[in-house]
């Protein structure tokens, strides 16, 4: 059992449930049952700020079973966002507990996302981001100065994503918006298209020349990525391969695409590449966790929470007791109290702690 939260987000009537059922890929049914979450306000008034995700899915272990479950939900949520135009935020997996029939030590893994203090990730070079700015507002063609402030505004959109489909997308759409300065800047044309019976050539509509003259210039390797980057397009856009296989080319393309634009980009303003410029990309939507890592010992999947509950943690405080920001990131010591919501006759030994976050570290944890 997985249980993912949406908020804030959309609702279902009353204090409705809807339970949904679908096939995996070896027959059998993962189960998605969608609740109202709910929060009270000051004078005890229940509100519904968002959605609760249960979803039973199938997995080697519990980390596999997450993911499994994560790509359903995040499914479902997509099908709500289109049905009532709200745009919804990326699920996130709240805990995850093992409910297999006939066993009595279950794994158990609970995630925090209210860390009590959410870092700033990466510095900031002021005199990089001036520089660039400057050289951007000084192009003095407007289409040509709002082609490449697009391009960076895409680009945010590319590494604020999580999704790797979505990445690559935004990465791409930089690149295309920009397809005609970097034609200009490479000097070459559209191309043209011949006919496969008499062999005449004639003009049609806009390429992506520049693009190409672009990746295969500016990339060590350009010349045999471009064209699995344009396959990669004309796949998501025109719908004529698997998305399974797209997934894990995008996977592999959506860094280099990344680097073509960027790289695009600083051509175009005249500014010469830098390591920091060129590193990978981190997404603040994906943002710092903290997860326990347990086993439940029940025999009873059914009865492992308190009543209508899942079991899981309370946390009664998470407080800072040292932070020590430096120009390589931000060092904190915290410490958390968490109080175990089971039910009768159940028991949990905490196993240890996990963190989750681009570009973190856990150097220890002890517990009291």
């Amino acid at each position: 059992m997985v249980v993912f939260m949406v908020r804030p987000g959309t609702r279902l009537p009353s204090d409705g449930e809807v339970q949904l059922n679908f096939p995996d890929a070896t027959g059998k049914m993962d189960t998605v049952i969608i609740r109202n979450l709910m929060q009270y306000d000051q004078s005890g008034n229940v509100i519904p700020v968002g959605l609760k995700l249960a979803v039973k899915a199938r997995g080697g272990n519990i980390d596999d079973a997450i993911r499994k479950a994560k790509a359903v939900a995040d499914g479902v949520v997509s099908f709500a966002c289109f049905c009532n135009a709200v745009g919804l935020p990326i699920v996130r997996e709240e805990l995850a507990y093992e409910i297999t029939v006939g066993i009595s030590d279950r794994d158990f893994l609970q995630l925090f996302h209210d860390v009590p203090v959410q870092a700033s990730r990466r510095e900031l070079d002021p005199r990089i981001m001036i520089d660039l700015m400057e050289r951007v507002f000084g192009i003095t063609d407007d289409d040509s100065r709002d082609r490449v402030s697009r391009a960076i505004s895409w680009h945010r959109r590319g590494c604020l994503a999580t999704d790797e489909l979505e990445k690559f997308t935004w990465f791409w759409t930089g690149l295309e918006t920009i397809n005609p300065l970097l034609q200009d800047r490479f000097n070459v044309s559209d191309d043209p298209i011949t006919c496969g019976n008499c062999g005449n050539q004639w003009m049609g509509p806009s390429t992506t020349s520049g693009v190409r003259a672009a990746v295969q210039k500016l990339l060590p390797n350009g010349t045999a990525l471009h064209p699995r980057m344009k396959e990669l397009r004309n796949g998501l856009i025109h719908g004529r391969t698997s998305l399974q296989s797209l997934r894990s080319e995008a996977s592999a393309l959506q860094r280099p695409t990344r680097e073509a634009l960027v790289r695009s980009v600083l051509l175009l303003v005249s500014m010469s590449p830098t390591a920091e410029l060129l590193r990978e990309s981190l997404s603040a939507e994906a943002p710092i966790s903290a997860a326990v890592m347990a086993t439940l010992h029940g025999s009873d999947p059914s009865k492992l929470g308190p009543p209508s509950e899942h079991p899981h943690l309370d946390v009664e405080s998470h407080k800072i007791q040292e932070a020590k920001p430096s120009s390589d990131g931000v060092k904190m010591t915290v410490t958390s109290k968490l109080t175990a919501r089971l039910a009768e006759g159940v028991r949990i030994s905490v196993r240890g702690w996990r963190v989750y976050g681009q570009e973190m570290t856990l150097d220890g944890a002890k517990r009291e």
